[in-house]
């Protein structure tokens, strides 16, 4: 190794590069959250990163609705799909939903069972007891 480009290479791509947030195969991508309506879902997601802590971030998938536009819109269904940010908490994660604060009158589609008594306190704190009494339902109906 004259000039260390080779074993630069060698450590970049067996230890996945030099991105923190990059996630080890054991940080397969696992949903906390999924909500849904007719128009698309919101999806909140968690992964292990390379330190072993989890991430956390949001996608929004209105993509359904690109059945409803007209022929000449320039819209097409990648343009209706986003994802947020990536943030290390599960309360940044609920700030995330926030962004649509109508997301706990939509249908929860699913949910993390090791998370699901912080999802319905946070359903409560944004929707009320109405709409945690009806996800807890719903829920149960699984």
């Amino acid at each position: 190794a004259a000039d260390f480009v080779d074993v630069q290479s060698f450590i970049f791509v067996s230890c996945g590069g030099y991105d923190g947030e990059r996630q080890t195969s054991k940080g397969s991508p696992e949903i906390v959250l999924k909500v849904g309506a007719e128009g698309g879902n919101l999806t909140l997601l968690r992964a292990r990163n390379a330190g072993e802590e989890y991430r956390f971030w949001m996608e929004c998938d209105e993509s359904t609705l690109a059945e409803f536009l007209v022929d000449g819109d320039q819209i097409g269904a990648d343009d209706l799909r986003s994802r947020s940010g990536v943030v290390s908490s599960l309360e940044e994660a609920f700030r995330l939903l926030d962004r649509y604060p109508y997301w706990p009158s939509l249908f929860p589609l699913e949910v993390h069972p090791d998370l699901r008594s912080e999802i319905l306190r946070e359903v409560n704190r944004n929707g009320g007891i109405a709409e945690e009494k009806r996800w807890s339902a719903r829920l149960r109906c699984r």
